[in-house]
C-alpha cells in the first residue's frame, strides 16, 4: 500500500515538473520583450494662431462714506441702473459679482464704510460692447477687460492641430525607422496635449483711460497661440 502511494506522489512531481518546463520559456519571453528593445521615444509639436473672439469686462460701483446704509443705497442704485442698461443692448450677457462692506479708518478709528459690487459683462461683439462701456462708466468704474477664445473656436482649432500633428508624428516616425535601416515599426504609446493660450489682461491700459467715463475704450483683442504636443514611443519591427 505504501509502494502504490510512493508511486503516485513520483507520478505528480513528474507531471508538475513537465508543466514548469512547459510555462517557463512562455515567461521568459514576455519577461524579454518587456525590455523595450528597439523602442524610441517621438514628439512633435503644430501651432496656428486663432483669434480672441469673446471679451469680458469687469465693472464695479464704489461708495464710501460715513453712513453703511447710504452706501449701499448708492451702490444698489448704480448696479441696478447699469443691468437696466446692459440688458437693453443685445449679444452682451452680465452676471453680477461679490458685494463687499467693510469700515473704513481715519487715524486708526472707524470712520465709515466702503460698499462695493461689481458686474461681469461678456460679448462676441467688440465694437458694442465697447459703445455700452462708454455709457456704463458715467456711473461705475472700469476694472479691466480681458480677452478670451470661445470654446467651439479653440475646439476647431485643436481638431485641426491633431491632425496635423499625427501626419506629421508619422512622418517622423518612418524618417526614424528608414534611417536606422529598418523598414517596419509599430506603435507602443502615444498621447496627445494641447497648451491654453496665454492669458491676456488689458487692466493696466484701462486704469489710465476710465478717469474719461463718457469715452468708449479703444479695443483690439487681436490673436493668441494655441500648440498641440503628440509624443508617443515606437518600436522598430526587424526586417
Amino acid at each position: 500500500m505504501m509502494t502504490q502511494r510512493m508511486a503516485g506522489f513520483e507520478l505528480f512531481t513528474r507531471r508538475l515538473l513537465a508543466t514548469a518546463l512547459v510555462i517557463s520559456p512562455t515567461l521568459g519571453a514576455s519577461a524579454e520583450e518587456s525590455r523595450g528593445y528597439d523602442q524610441i521615444s517621438l514628439s512633435t509639436s503644430t501651432e496656428t494662431q486663432v483669434p480672441r473672439d469673446i471679451l469680458i469686462a469687469n465693472l464695479y460701483a464704489r461708495s464710501e462714506g460715513p453712513s453703511l446704509e447710504a452706501g449701499t443705497a448708492e451702490v444698489n442704485r448704480a448696479i441696478t441702473v447699469a443691468l437696466e442698461t446692459v440688458r437693453k443692448t443685445a449679444e452682451v450677457s452680465v452676471q453680477t459679482q461679490e458685494y463687499q462692506t467693510e469700515p473704513s479708518y481715519q487715524n486708526q478709528k472707524p470712520s465709515g464704510w466702503v460698499v462695493q459690487q461689481g458686474i461681469r459683462l461678456e460679448s462676441r461683439q467688440p465694437e458694442r460692447l465697447a459703445r455700452l462701456l462708454g455709457e456704463l462708466q458715467k456711473t461705475l468704474k472700469l476694472g479691466g477687460i480681458d480677452y478670451a477664445v470661445a470654446p467651439e473656436t479653440r475646439k476647431s482649432a485643436e481638431d485641426r492641430l491633431i491632425s496635423e500633428g499625427l501626419k506629421a508624428f508619422q512622418t517622423r516616425a518612418e524618417r526614424v525607422t528608414h534611417d536606422l535601416g529598418r523598414n517596419r515599426y509599430r506603435i507602443i504609446k502615444i498621447e496627445v496635449g494641447s497648451n491654453p493660450p496665454p492669458f491676456r489682461s488689458g487692466r493696466p491700459m484701462l486704469r489710465a483711460m476710465s478717469a474719461e467715463a463718457a469715452s468708449a475704450p479703444q479695443i483690439e483683442a487681436g490673436e493668441t497661440t494655441l500648440s498641440m504636443t503628440i509624443q508617443g514611443t515606437i518600436e522598430l519591427q526587424p526586417n
